[in-house]
């Protein structure tokens, strides 16, 4: 199994979209994906109208007592969803010292047996450094950290520590929602060019209205409006990820 960890110096950045489309566009191309919710949000559910988030998911294996499989949903042929699940704040402290204790938690998890088919997992962590993250880090084959084209986000990232990442794991940087109208989009994008260097993946992704009406439907923008500049950027992005990371899986 390829893991693909996503990570963000903060939340708002559109890193679940990134996760459901290349998942949904990985899966129409014949692989056989899942996705991994590590977000207490459950930001990710949002995306299908229905997959209860109310469920039970993977952070209920880490309570006391609890020996029951999380709930797993299909939304379509070669797509897996498996959610955080809806837990309590005291709950969630649970889960959280749970991990901090067992730094190999997730990797035990994703060795489950009803995962032994998957070819692709990608890991939707939520925003800045955590336990989830840092579980996520652990297990990543690869690793993308998108950012916003602004100078906040630039600044963020010069005063962000590294990710502590797997020896072998392959990190790239994308830029998200670029405002094609707003005229310091070259100069932004130049600069981050001159901060990650080579790490900077090459296919950015723009602003596109078409995302929030998908997720008001309760879809992907890649199948709700594959005509769009945004699922246009996302098979762009989906394609060299698959000829540079994903060519032997």
């Amino acid at each position: 199994m390829y893991v693909l960890s996503l990570f963000s110096r903060k939340g708002g950045v559109g890193r679940t979209v990134f996760a459901v489309n290349l998942a949904a566009i990985f899966a129409e191309q014949g692989l056989r994906v899942a996705v991994l919710e590590c977000d207490p949000q459950n930001t990710l559910s949002q995306h299908f109208d229905d997959l209860d988030a109310h469920t039970r998911g993977w952070a209920h294996t880490l309570l006391p007592d609890s020996h029951a499989e999380p709930v797993h949903w299909s939304p379509r042929d070669n797509l897996m969803i498996i959610p955080f699940g809806s837990i309590g704040s005291a709950q969630r402290l649970i889960v959280e010292q749970a991990l901090a204790a067992q730094p190999q938690r997730l990797a035990e998890f994703i060795r489950a047996p009803f995962l032994a088919d998957v070819d692709v997992m990608l890991i939707d962590t939520p925003g800045g450094y955590s336990v989830y993250s840092d579980q996520a880090e652990r297990v990543a084959s690869a690793a993308l950290s998108i950012w916003l084209c602004d100078a906040a986000s630039q600044k963020a990232f010069i005063g962000s520590e590294r990710r502590v990442l797997p020896v072998a794991c392959a990190h790239r940087h994308i830029i998200n929602q670029i405002n094609a109208s707003k005229g310091s989009r070259r100069v932004l994008m130049k600069r981050w060019r001159e901060l990650v260097g080579d790490e900077l993946l090459p296919t950015p992704v723009h602003q596109d209205e078409l995302v929030s009406d998908a997720l008001h439907e309760g879809t992907t923008v890649t199948w709700y409006a594959n005509y769009s500049q945004a699922a246009h950027d996302l098979q762009g992005v989906a394609t060299w990820l698959r000829q540079e990371w994903l060519a032997d899986v």
